[in-house]
């Protein structure tokens, strides 16, 4: 699969599942706006994936009119598993706080088979996370806040939504 077309396929998970089912109450105004940002990837290591998140947190502090960033890894050959997914998330998040943009960008990850701790891998909650390919969200951590939404209300909610449609 080409970069491109993961990234569509992303575009399109985002539009109609995350914003469409209204599991993020900060996806749909920017989308709706034209104002994320969407690159897709062909790196496949960790420190390339980090330097990669780095640079897109750099954009966003750069550009006070751009609230979100979804960075793709479209790797050809390699989906990174999803614990090396979050291993990598945890590491650029640690050089984000050295390089002082921590309190600036927030990271959320996204994976095919992303899994929430303690949950069963076949728990249509994880749906919220289960994007069709590696992603890397990069929100302004003033953004999410200026919402003040309950984060354990949103979900069960979510949950609720998933468990639902599989029923």
């Amino acid at each position: 699969m080409t970069a491109e077309a993961a990234l569509s396929a992303c575009q399109a998970w985002v539009r109609d599942v995350v914003v469409g089912l209204d599991l993020c109450p900060w996806a749909a105004a920017p989308l709706a706006d034209g104002r994320v940002r969407w690159r897709a990837t062909s790196e496949a290591g960790l420190a390339e994936l980090i330097a990669e998140v780095v640079f897109e947190a750099h954009v966003l502090a750069d550009d006070d009119d751009l609230p979100t960033s979804l960075l793709v890894l479209a790797h050809p050959e390699a989906t990174p598993a999803f614990e090396d997914l979050l291993e990598g998330v945890e590491i650029a998040e640690a050089v984000l706080d050295d390089r002082g943009l921590g309190a600036l960008v927030q990271l959320v990850a996204f994976h095919p088979e992303f899994r929430y701790d303690g949950s069963e891998p076949d728990d249509p909650a994880n749906g919220t996370n289960r994007s069709p390919h590696p992603m890397v969200h990069l929100l302004r951590v003033a953004d999410v806040a200026a919402l003040a939404v309950d984060g354990a209300a949103l979900a069960e909610r979510n949950a609720r939504v998933l468990r639902a449609r599989e029923a």
